[in-house]
């Protein structure tokens, strides 16, 4: 005789149906609804249950408050071998970039490019699923950008594929970041709000990336990428050691990429044969050198940076001296920027007087933006009503927008 309120089970030699019936009248609606679990053990991991409920979700589960992971930018990881619990949705253009990039496919990432993906927009995306408390537990779910494409094509080093985004508008100068989601072996409330994202990768632009010489962590290989419950580190990311490469270097200085401090401190580096963290620097030739592929002596990363640097500079200092009169500007910027201070020296003396400005001329690309060898080309702005505009910085001079774009030679 079975006693009231206790479960009774049916055996079955693969599965086993659990029915839970109400003890009394009196029990709340809540529990009182009928449950059905249904668990299977599989023959490889004998401990894992795969479980399927067809009760509601309990009513006390709640979104956790939005807490920011800390952030760690450029830290040195250790790489942890092991298969994801991933799922690929392939869902247009942009996604299809993305794993044209992934796959280092100059064809298919031209295919994806005409198809109508935006390089500036296509980049992976990470989903975690977590659930705390067993079976009924709290689930949690939060979605995160990840890589830009441009950021995989500077870490597998294809000068073609990144040529290819930056004639496709890809923007240099924009900020690249990313975030890892965590592992716990045993996910709590604490670790959802505070540590879901274990690290936070944030790269000032392009160049700064580029020049990053550790071991990085990056996402599994996938547009679209889903973790649910991950317990080890392995299962969250793949660990890449960058090796920089001049060639991707210099294209990005062709294209306008801004040198900041940071970057300067990273070439400086560089030339040391040491990285950013002191460690030391090997170049990378060959194929498979991912971002180290046709790596030049390490001295020339800061000379070209710091070549450009000092353009840059200069280029700022004249547009400041300038006079509201564009005729004295064109003559003020030409002999400042002569052929002179550039090394090597360009295959054409630089020249501005093509490029005259006129009332009501706008720009968009940000102003300190320049290159390091080549031919100039400038173009400044006026507002409309043809007086020039005057910086908040410098009350009594007039701001000039320029940028300065290089063609090599």
């Amino acid at each position: 005789m079975r006693r009231e309120g206790f479960p009774r089970t049916r055996r079955h030699p693969r599965f086993a149906i659990l029915y839970i019936q109400p003890a009394t009248s009196h029990t709340s609606s809540a529990i009182a609804r009928s449950r059905r679990v249904c668990t299977k053990a599989t023959p490889a991991h004998p401990r894992t249950v795969s479980t399927h409920t067809l009760a509601p979700r309990p009513s006390h589960s709640r979104s956790p408050p939005a807490v920011q992971a800390p952030i760690v930018a450029d830290s040195p990881l250790t790489a942890h071998p092991s298969t994801p619990r991933t799922m690929l949705s392939n869902d247009g253009a942009n996604s299809r970039l993305v794993l044209a990039v992934e796959a280092s496919s100059v064809h298919q990432v031209r295919a994806a490019l005409r198809e109508g993906a935006d390089p500036n927009k296509a980049r992976k995306t990470v989903t975690l699923k977590v659930r705390v408390g067993g079976f009924f537990g709290t689930s949690y779910e939060k979605r995160a950008e990840a890589e830009p494409v441009l950021a995989l094509a500077i870490r597998t080093g294809n000068v073609d594929i990144l040529k290819e985004l930056l004639d496709a508008g890809c923007d240099p100068n924009a900020e690249i970041s990313w975030v890892i989601p965590h592992a716990r072996r045993k996910w709590t409330h604490t670790d959802w709000d505070r540590y879901r994202w274990v690290w936070t990768y944030e790269f000032p632009n392009a160049l700064d990336l580029a020049l990053t010489g550790s071991v990085v962590a990056f996402n599994r290989k996938g547009a679209h990428l889903t973790y649910k419950n991950p317990r080890t580190e392995g299962e969250t990311y793949e660990s890449f050691k960058l090796a920089p490469s001049i060639d991707v270097v210099q294209l990005l200085l062709s294209r306008g990429v801004q040198v900041r401090s940071s970057a300067l401190a990273k070439a400086k580096q560089l030339s040391r044969g040491r990285t950013q963290f002191g460690e030391s620097y090997e170049t990378k030739t060959g194929a498979g050198a991912g971002a180290g592929a046709g790596a030049a002596p390490t001295l020339e990363f800061y000379t070209r940076v710091e070549a450009a640097r000092q353009l840059q500079l200069e280029v700022r200092k004249s547009i400041l001296d300038l006079k509201p009169s564009p005729a004295s500007a064109t003559a003020s910027v030409t002999s400042s920027l002569s052929g002179d201070t550039l090394t090597p020296t360009p295959r054409n003396s630089v020249s501005l007087t093509s490029d005259a400005p006129r009332t009501g001329t706008s720009l968009t690309i940000p102003r300190d933006t320049s290159g390091t060898t080549g031919r100039l080309s400038a173009i400044w702005t006026h507002n409309t009503d043809g007086a020039p505009e005057y910086g908040p910085d410098d009350p009594g001079m007039p701001r000039w927008d320029v940028t300065v774009t290089h063609i090599m030679a």
